[in-house]
């Protein structure tokens, strides 16, 4: 008998013992629960460096301790382009914070992150299909995330006892200090004035309802960059082979060749009727007006096919990288290649077009943000073109294909960061060309545009204001402008958060007054 109840008391302490959390489970906790304190911390870095400030250098200081949080929270290897692509993106803010070079570098710490904590695919369509689920989607279900590890944080791996034994520990000695406090107050009229001047209540204040909702956004943002631990890829990776030649797929086998030859007379009328009338303006400098319909100017012949023709490229491209075959055995008709590699050059031809469009309406209208970046894309189209021209003849893998268009793509990205594009408008407007006469030139100058240019244009602005060639009520204007713009450069460069290194460069450069005088100064903008 006394044996048995042994036996009985050995299984419940074997029993109580594995019912108790083990060390895995203790430390899956502690890191559950360290996710919510690290997230409070990085929100009281974002108060500090970004809230209510604009993004300058203190954006710059919070995504590089961003960075290092997540180097030091992952522990997988991530790959040194990652790494030096990331901090270049981040210094990239220090000398322009705008939308672009914000998104590039989220982007690139993004993809730190997710190859810091192994959840890094092998293949490219994986990679995008995990960094859309993590951060695109992931932000959406953050909220019970959010909120079971607060539950933990608060509770501890050992439950909520360990609060509660802790407030009965500290309630005597707390109790005695604040009667010893009380005690000596009316003896020392210092402590009085110094308690008055640190009490709570002089410095706190409740946050506006707009505080609190930044404040969800951001942790709804930023949630998923400490919960990358738990992702994993769903689906297998698959292995990328080296590609056939030539193409395939979005029709039937028989059908390539007649489908080819018509996409390529398509083109081959387009080409030839741009050859004749486009072309001649571009390369000797003069038109064949006669060809063009009665009745229509070169900017109007522009504007109606610079963007069709750019999209049609566009079409093309897409059409030609989705018939490229990845797997299997070349096409047996030799005719293919060359019909493909025909249909390419055509579309060059026609981005080449579209190109010289756009420069004609450009000499008519001006350049905007939406033309340059146009033409930005068109670069691209004809890199990709020649990209996917080298895959034909290398017989190389459509992820080859990919992984050299992003490439290409942030190299493209982190120039366009790097320059000062509002800048470079402004002055291709303000300069006069040889075409049109100087009066014709400056009565075209749109001050309302240049002006809403913003900051960057500030130099292009100050010349055109020396320059005194518009009218008295232009002239007014931008200098109105310019004064505004000033101040706000300025204002920006005086917080050491929004502090950036082209902004001290041009306020070297700008006077802070204006010399110009004019009878319509204080005509307001």
């Amino acid at each position: 008998m006394k044996n048995r109840m042994s036996i009985v008391s050995e299984t419940k302490v074997d029993e109580d013992e594995n019912s108790k959390p083990g060390p895995e489970l203790d430390r899956a906790k502690r890191n559950n629960g360290s996710r919510f304190w690290q997230l409070l911390v990085i929100l009281f870095g974002a108060e500090l460096l970004i809230f209510q400030y604009y993004p300058g250098l203190g954006l710059a200081l919070f995504l590089m301790i961003l960075l290092v949080a997540v180097a030091v929270r992952y522990r997988a290897a991530a790959s040194q382009f990652l790494v030096v692509s990331a901090v270049c993106a981040i210094l990239l803010l220090v000398e322009s914070a705008d939308y672009l070079t914000i998104l590039l570098a989220l982007g690139i710490i993004g993809l730190f992150a997710l190859a810091r904590s192994g959840g890094l695919p092998a293949t490219d369509w994986q990679i995008w299909r995990q960094f859309f689920r993590a951060f695109i989607t992931g932000p959406f279900s953050a909220v019970p995330e959010i909120g079971a590890s607060a539950r933990m944080a608060l509770r501890g791996p050992e439950g909520g006892n360990q609060w509660r034994k802790r407030s009965r520990e500290w309630l005597a000695p707390a109790s005695l200090a604040i009667v010893f406090v009380a005690l000596f107050l009316p003896a020392n009229p210092w402590l009085v004035a110094s308690l008055r001047f640190l009490s709570p209540l002089q410095w706190l204040s409740l946050p506006s309802p707009m505080t609190i909702t930044l404040w969800c956004i951001f942790a709804l943002a930023i949630w998923p960059l400490l919960n990358l631990d738990t992702l994993r890829v769903s689906e297998p990776n698959v292995p990328t082979t080296v590609a056939g030649s030539f193409g395939r797929p979005l029709f039937s086998s028989d059908k390539t060749v007649p489908v080819l030859a018509l996409f390529n007379a398509i083109f081959l009328l387009q080409t030839t009727s741009d050859l004749a009338n486009l072309w001649p303006a571009a390369i000797i400098g003069q038109s064949s007006s006669v060809l063009l319909p009665h009745g229509m100017s070169y900017s109007a012949f522009a504007r109606a096919g610079a963007y069709p023709l750019l999209i049609a490229a566009l079409l093309a491209a897409a059409i030609i990288l989705l018939a490229l075959r990845e797997n299997g055995e070349p096409s047996h008709e030799r005719i293919v290649p060359l019909l493909i590699l025909g249909w390419i050059a055509q579309t060059l031809l026609l981005v080449g077009s579209a190109a010289i469009r756009l420069d004609l309406y450009v000499d008519a209208y001006g350049l905007t943000r939406l033309r340059l970046f146009t033409f930005v894309g068109m670069g691209l189209i004809v890199s990709g073109l020649l990209l996917t021209t080298a895959r034909l003849i290398r017989a190389r893998s459509n992820a080859w294909l990919v992984r050299m268009n992003m490439i290409v793509l942030g190299a493209v990205l982190f120039g366009c960061g790097m320059a000062n594009l509002d800048g470079f408008i402004a002055r291709q407007n303000i300069e006069p060309d040889n075409r049109t006469s100087l009066e014709l030139h400056y009565a075209r100058i749109d001050t309302y545009y240049l002006c809403g240019l913003g900051i960057d244009a500030l130099p292009q602005i100050f010349v055109l204001l020396k320059q005194r060639q518009l009218n008295a009520h232009k002239q007014a204007r931008l200098r109105a402008c310019y004064q505004s713009l000033h101040a706000r450069l300025m204002a920006r460069q005086d917080n050491w958060r929004s502090w950036s290194w082209r902004g001290s460069r041009m306020l070297d450069q700008l006077p802070t007054s204006l010399p110009i005088r004019s009878t319509y100064d204080k005509q307001p903008l």
